[in-house]
């Protein structure tokens, strides 16, 4: 987090009348304009103009994120790890489904993201080491009306013993540099104080990167991989009474999910009238066998992620693409194939294909037909180019 920019005098300026009318003032100017930006000189000082400056972008980045985006107080790096709001709901609404009254504890809520939403199912301590997230936990839980349901405490939680017996934490993972990290081993606070923290208070849930390597996670319970639009957003491992499985894929917004208990097919078929590209989350947790049982579709190869089947099936854990030819791939007769008939847009998705995605997808685009999707499929060890529409049925991706 970058002190220089936000500090507790400075949040109590932005949220002062004088600090409401300069945000107001920079809704209206380009921010990255320096003319429009030393205009917000005139009304404050520059520290104060540039927290405006950050805020007011951090806002309307925000706005995919949360619904009340635009009164939201944020750092940059808080945003950026915050929890959307389709995704915090998300996890609130599991806590709640096996809630027994306790208070919950927000463990490194930072600006409060999961904590707002945790504050609508129970009682809440929100938990941060940094006085200026906790400040802006405060300010967001306000604007949400949530506020009289959460207690604040700024502590390194090394320092806390904690009691309870509902949890939801989510590590700092820029601790040694400033890109995200994707090892638990170098997370704050650290692995083994997760391990005492589960010991102690069994039923909760731990926020990791997507990207975290959980073939050997220390922690048992039950790993959720969390999709939003087509990609993988969050992996959470599930404690105590809320592991139900070991491995889940879920898909928002649907909410639509899949786990390693239920039923698995593992025919294998020719490729039918239809492609099903499964969400990501499940080909990275490897359930495609319990997709294909789920949906009734058939493999084409062993170790091809691609389903298919000759009926049409509308699910949010798969895209369905209706066939229109499939042929042996050799680049130069597909693009004299697409240079010789109608073309629209073209995507091209290689699964086992070694091609340059962008490059051929360019070459093939045309603007005078629909868009088309060009799967290029190894099936042993020889690549089948298969041409498809995109059906319009509910997809991950909405």
């Amino acid at each position: 987090m970058n002190k220089e920019i936000f500090t507790c005098e400075i949040l109590d300026f932005l949220t002062s009348s004088a600090g409401a009318e300069v945000l107001t003032l920079a809704r209206d100017l380009d921010i990255y304009n320096p003319g429009d930006a030393m205009k917000l000189r005139k009304h404050c000082t520059p520290e104060q103009a540039r927290a405006v400056l950050e805020l007011t972008e951090l806002r309307k980045r925000a706005r995919d994120k949360f619904t009340l985006a635009d009164s939201m107080f944020f750092d940059r790096v808080g945003y950026e790890q915050s929890s959307s709001q389709i995704l915090a709901e998300y996890k609130a609404r599991r806590i709640a489904s096996n809630y027994t009254g306790e208070r919950i504890l927000d463990l490194c809520c930072g600006i409060g993201g999961d904590t707002i939403a945790l504050a609508g199912v129970g009682p809440v301590l929100a938990v941060d080491f940094s006085p200026v997230r906790i400040k802006m936990t405060q300010m967001n839980l306000k604007l949400h009306s949530l506020a009289d349901r959460c207690e604040f405490q700024c502590s390194d939680l090394n320092q806390l013993d904690l009691q309870g017996e509902l949890f939801h934490i989510d590590p700092d993972r820029r601790v040694l540099k400033q890109a995200r990290t994707v090892s638990i081993d170098e997370i704050s606070p650290s692995k083994e104080y997760i391990d005492r923290l589960i010991s102690k208070i069994p039923h909760g849930a731990i926020k990791l990167s997507p990207a975290t390597d959980f073939s050997n996670l220390p922690w048992p319970g039950e790993l959720e991989l969390i999709s939003h639009k087509g990609q993988c957003r969050q992996l959470i491992v599930w404690t105590g009474r809320y592991a139900h499985a070991k491995l889940r894929a879920t898909t928002l917004p649907s909410g639509e999910t899949i786990d390693d208990t239920m039923p698995q097919r593992l025919e294998i078929s020719e490729i039918g009238k239809y492609l099903y590209d499964p969400d990501p989350a499940i080909t990275r947790l490897r359930l495609l066998p319990q997709l294909a049982g789920l949906m009734e579709l058939d493999f084409i190869a062993p170790g091809q992620i691609v389903l298919t089947s000759n009926q049409l099936i509308a699910n949010p854990l798969a895209r369905a693409y209706r066939v229109e030819e499939v042929l042996p791939y050799h680049e130069t007769k597909i693009k004299k194939l697409f240079r010789s008939r109608p073309t629209g847009p073209v995507t091209v998705k290689p699964r086992g294909a070694d091609v340059k995605v962008d490059q051929l997808s360019k070459q093939l685009s045309g603007k005078s037909a629909p868009e088309k999707h060009l799967f290029l499929l190894r099936l042993d060890k020889k690549i089948q180019a298969v041409i498809t529409t995109l059906e319009a049925t509910e997809s991950p991706t909405k």
